[in-house]
């Protein structure tokens, strides 16, 4: 039986993508694969890859959890190099301050999944609100001279306002994933 690729995520504003996707210009010496200005996001949830049963059963799992919580913001202060703290960087990405509101999102997302046997992740490490912006490639990294890796280290000022999130298919390909909205979920006001 054909599993689907599936994560909880928020799309963003049209200019705000534009916006973020500038960086490609400014660190285009970096061994990178750039995520496309259309496919710019935060993921939520990851829940991975999930029967055609599954995933009819997360879109009624999560319109439970919707009723439950009000529109928020996240605010973001930095572009930066990811993971936080890793001596040879994964990521490049903007990253948010964390959020009550976004935390008590997520773990009521993760109860009412996991009750529904839909999600056994766990977290090893604090979830940091992000925006990935690049996925460096690490052997061409460790190839790089240190004077030529540069300092990505930019403040940065805006917010994204979480009133709705969405149940997403990534589907993959050689020319990059394509990411399918499944259902929209709106937060009650």
């Amino acid at each position: 039986m054909a599993r689907r690729r599936i994560f909880l995520g928020v799309r963003l504003p049209a200019g705000l993508r534009k916006q973020l996707a500038t960086y490609q210009n400014k660190w285009n010496e970096l061994p990178a694969k750039w995520v496309e200005e259309e496919n710019l996001h935060m993921t939520l949830l990851f829940l991975g890859r999930l029967r055609e049963d599954q995933v009819g059963k997360t879109v009624e799992t999560v319109h439970e959890v919707e009723k439950k919580f009000n529109p928020f913001s996240i605010f973001f202060k930095k572009v930066t190099y990811a993971p936080p703290k890793e001596e040879i960087p994964k990521l490049i990405w903007a990253e948010g301050k964390k959020s009550d509101s976004l935390k008590k999102l997520r773990e009521s997302l993760k109860t009412e999944l996991h009750n529904a046997r839909l999600y056994y992740g766990s977290d090893k490490h604090d979830f940091i609100p992000h925006i990935t912006l690049a996925r460096l490639k690490k052997w061409a990294w460790k190839r790089m001279n240190p004077y030529e890796k540069p300092t990505v280290e930019d403040k940065v000022n805006f917010q994204v306002e979480i009133d709705n999130f969405e149940v997403i298919e990534s589907k993959l390909s050689s020319n990059g994933p394509r990411y399918i909205t499944l259902e929209k979920v709106n937060l009650s006001s």
